[in-house]
């Protein structure tokens, strides 16, 4: 599975503006945008700023907000890292809590434009937890705490 320019848009919280059909428009964060000028078009997975001069795709969006080139894997990887698993710690290990035990039920892969392997995030499921199924047959996990 890989990342779409309109999921990139969304985890990169930009600021939305009008949609007309497959066009999403939002103010680009790489230059001052008060009318909307980034254009996502979710049917063909590309984007275009005018202003900037960037258009590309799913891999080039990511590294175009991230500010780095294309072919820098390890900058577009951590970014997102950072803006899609929502990692804002940065490997700072110190910070982060001890885990309860978990196990993982799914991964996902995502993949660059050349199909290789971007990032790779799971679905965990707690040990204390208790199975919900879903109408649409994905189960999830409750987590159970006592209070």
């Amino acid at each position: 599975m890989s990342l779409t320019c309109l999921q990139i848009a969304k985890a990169a919280d930009l600021y939305p503006g009008r949609v007309s059909g497959a066009e999403h428009l939002f103010r680009c964060p790489r230059h001052e945008d008060e009318h909307p000028s980034l254009h996502v078009n979710s049917a063909k997975d590309v984007f275009l700023c005018g202003p900037c001069g960037a258009a590309g795709t799913a891999w080039q969006f990511a590294a175009f907000l991230a500010g780095v080139d294309p072919s820098d894997k390890r900058g577009v990887r951590e970014w997102l890292r950072v803006h899609v698993l929502g990692d804002h710690n940065q490997g700072n290990q110190t910070e982060r809590p001890p885990s309860p035990p978990v196990s993982i039920v799914a991964t996902y892969p995502y993949t660059d434009e050349n199909g290789e392997l971007a990032v790779r995030t799971g679905m965990h499921a707690l040990a204390n937890s208790i199975p919900i199924t879903m109408p649409n047959h994905i189960t999830i996990r409750l987590r159970v705490t006592a209070r």
